[in-house]
């Protein structure tokens, strides 16, 4: 398996939150970069060149940040994004219908699990 296929871009804005959820998914083996802002995710997008596999992202207030990071990864022919991962605070059928029919392969709620990274995270 490449390498970036198990690396990890990390869009979250609160650093708590992130360094919690990246070290959990570096004790699972996975490489993580971080991106703490939309801009900084964009800017990922425009410099790196497949340097991950992998983007999951929480999607707060600003829906329409994640969703122009999320396009402009998938319409780069810099990255090959194997699966695209909204993290959110709630999922119900809606939201979670309305963010894969955007783009998203999975949805994920905020409180990441060893379980759900292993249901829903490639490995």
């Amino acid at each position: 398996m490449d390498a970036h296929k198990k690396t990890i871009l990390l869009v979250k804005d609160n650093y708590t939150t992130m360094a919690v959820q990246s070290a959990l998914l570096e004790i699972m083996g996975y490489d993580v970069i971080h991106a703490s802002t939309g801009s900084d995710g964009i800017n990922w997008a425009d410099i790196e060149v497949n340097a991950f596999g992998i983007l999951m992202i929480e999607i707060g207030r600003s829906v329409f940040k994640s969703l122009e990071i999320l396009h402009k990864l998938r319409q780069s022919e810099k990255h090959h994004i194997i699966k695209a991962i909204a993290v959110t605070n709630e999922v119900d059928e809606v939201k979670e219908d309305e963010l894969l029919a955007k783009g998203f392969d999975v949805v994920m709620e905020k409180s990441l699990t060893p379980d759900s990274i292993i249901t829903h995270v490639p490995c």
